[in-house]
């Protein structure tokens, strides 16, 4: 239970008093020695500038690489995608096909099937008036 109220109170103490951000000092000018530096200073200065420079520049040549291998991974997975779709697409309309053609067959048969019942049943019929009923037919 104390470890609770502790951690309850510095988690208030905390949030209660907010930390002061840092100010930046500004960069005064004026306060530069400008005889203390020499042309050599200024010449390294200017090579370690260009150098960063082409430092980033490679830095983002090969973000572009990365950057158009994962293009041309998403244009390669998009493009089989479509094809697949595609090939789904046709053999949905040909199960479509086929389910309509079984239903035909399958009305044909059952058409067929009630011309037979019913040409069993009319012989049916005729049989028990011939023979039960003793009818002259």
């Amino acid at each position: 239970m104390r470890v609770l109220l502790l951690s309850i109170a510095l988690v208030a103490s905390a949030v209660a008093s907010p930390t002061p951000t840092p100010k930046p000092k500004p960069f005064d000018v004026n306060t530069v020695d400008v005889s203390k530096i020499s042309p050599a200073d200024i010449d390294a200065t200017i090579k370690h500038r260009n150098d960063l420079a082409g430092q980033q520049i490679s830095a983002l040549d090969a973000q572009l690489i990365v950057i158009q291998k994962q293009a041309d991974a998403l244009t390669q997975a998009t493009t089989h995608a479509n094809e697949l779709q595609t090939k789904i697409d046709k053999l949905a309309a040909d199960n479509q096909a086929c389910q309509i053609d079984d239903a035909k067959k399958a009305t044909k048969i059952l058409k067929l099937y009630m011309i037979i019942g019913g040409l069993g049943m009319a012989i049916g019929a005729y049989l028990v008036a011939k023979f039960y009923f003793h009818l002259p037919i």
